[in-house]
């Protein structure tokens, strides 16, 4: 965390209360046009703004001044991503989108979707490889997010779409529209669901990084908390008006919304209940965007300004509430008795514990965030395992190169063998076994089967040595590869 961060951080929990005017970092002037949404860089540095003239500007967030005006759109820009190689994406009424280098702001690829009516929303999975688009003409499409290549095409509700979310291990397409209803859609098959609930259109949906639950917005005046596996409502919050943003934080715990009264919410998602409220502008929030890991909120609204929350003092209260009481004595006001300096002194020591609690409190939250990604991706982990495979046919021996041909599971591949070990394989075949390592597919193509076999390996029934067969996949290459023969090593050890 850079000192520009932790002093920002350092003085906003100084006071620590749930006022909104507190955790305001710094607001924009008046922009020229209506902003329609907004992103921030990963380091808080830049904010991504688009706006219904189809623009998309740059904005530093030290100077709060605008660097770059880019315009590429034939229509009005309505939904703004930004993915983990750095990519933003923009699309609106003119049904295109458009993938830009978020440092430079040039335009990488853009293409024509085939959607006959405006694009409402756009998401971009946790892992930037899927890029979904929600339009007015009732249609999802999916795309491959590095090149908008299309993947996948979905009718999900009854009417126009009006959002669209991707699980966080793109399990599901969530989809929210006029109808009232949030329809699930599985990217692997034909499988869906539906969450029926809302009195009104849905206007927003999203995800806890966990993807135990989605949180939905509604012009019904109400956000609404589902529990995704149960595909039932757990909690209703009521709005004072139509919530058209919801944003969960990185943390799985606090979740903000946003209505079109101009009022922010903080839901505690634990607890099921609202920590605070505020009205922040006058008209319409148009969108709010969170920022990792720096915890900073993106907010635009129909004054025309950006503003910058500091939303740590929600992601750390807990911690911070129960370490800073032992040091009330040193809070108190100045004291009949207590001298300027004294009291200057006892203050000073204050601020000086505070920081030494912020510290403690942010590296507690660093390191469960960090243990809740380990376990999530142990569990995912544990779901690769070692199968042997039947040789079904050996084809004619090459001994110049010493290749052998081997069909294995439908397929043929090429084995580099010795001439001796080849001979006798030859004559053995049927007692060989291929050792193969059975990889869960989440989130490929869904004609592919489930599972994928990788880094085959022959071995030799009387030598016992073993030979590759086919491209083998190294742990640095698949994290869940790595952290599976891991398990296992640990596993023989013990």
């Amino acid at each position: 965390m850079s000192k520009k961060i932790l002093f920002n951080l350092f003085f906003i929990l100084l006071i620590y209360c749930n006022s909104f005017s507190q955790i305001l970092i710094n607001q924009s002037k008046p922009l020229a046009s209506l902003c329609t949404d907004v992103v921030l860089s990963n380091n808080s540095q830049i904010a991504y703004i688009t706006n219904i003239n189809g623009e998309l500007m740059f904005i530093d967030l030290t100077t709060m001044n605008i660097t770059k005006t880019l315009k590429e759109h034939e229509g009005f820009i309505k939904s703004l991503v930004i993915d983990n190689k750095n990519r933003l994406y923009t699309a609106g009424g003119d049904k295109m989108i458009i993938q830009w280098d978020a440092t430079t702001g040039n335009v990488i690829n853009k293409i024509h979707t085939p959607h006959f009516n405006k694009i409402n929303d756009i998401a971009i999975s946790k892992n930037g490889k899927f890029l979904a688009t929600a339009s007015e003409d009732k249609s999802v499409l999916v795309y491959w997010a590095d090149s908008l290549v299309f993947y996948k095409k979905i009718i999900p509700n009854s009417s126009a779409v009006a959002c669209v979310a991707i699980s966080p291990y793109n399990e599901w397409i969530a989809s929210g529209g006029w109808d009232y209803k949030i329809v699930f859609t599985s990217l692997k098959n034909d499988d869906s669901f539906i969450l029926d609930g809302h009195k009104g259109a849905v206007l927003d949906i999203d995800f806890t990084p966990d993807g135990k639950y989605l949180l939905s917005g509604s012009d019904d005046h109400t956000a609404m908390l589902w529990d995704v596996d149960n595909k039932k409502a757990i909690a209703t919050f009521k709005t004072n008006g139509s919530v058209n943003n919801v944003e969960c934080f990185f943390d799985n715990r606090y979740a903000a919304v946003a209505d079109m009264a101009g009022y922010i919410y903080i839901i505690n998602i634990n607890k099921k209940e609202k920590v605070t409220e505020k009205k922040i502008v006058n008209g319409s929030i148009e969108s709010i965007y969170l920022s990792y890991p720096t915890g900073w909120l993106g907010v635009v609204g129909g004054d025309k300004k950006l503003y910058i929350y500091n939303m740590n003092q929600f992601i750390l209260d807990s911690c911070y509430s129960a370490n800073i009481r032992e040091f009330d004595s040193l809070a108190a006001p100045k004291q009949l008795m207590e001298t300027e300096q004294q009291y200057i002194a006892r203050q000073k020591q204050f601020l000086a514990r505070q920081l030494a609690v912020l510290n403690k409190c942010y590296t507690q939250a660093t390191r469960i965030r960090l243990a809740q990604d380990r376990t999530a991706d142990t569990l995912f982990a544990m779901k690769y395992h070692e199968v042997q495979i039947p040789i079904e046919d050996i084809g004619k021996y090459d001994d110049k190169n010493f290749i052998l041909p081997i069909k294995v599971n439908g397929q043929w591949y090429e084995a580099k063998i010795p001439v001796q070990d080849a001979q006798t394989l030859i004559s053995n075949f049927k007692k060989v076994t291929v050792l193969a390592i059975n990889r869960p597919v989440v989130d490929d193509n869904p004609n592919e089967p489930i599972y994928q076999l990788i880094n085959l390996r022959l071995k030799h029934p009387i030598s016992n040595k073993i030979y590759p067969i086919g491209q083998q996949i190294t742990p640095a290459e698949d994290k869940y590869l790595r952290i599976y023969l891991q398990l296992q090593t640990k596993t023989k050890t013990n």
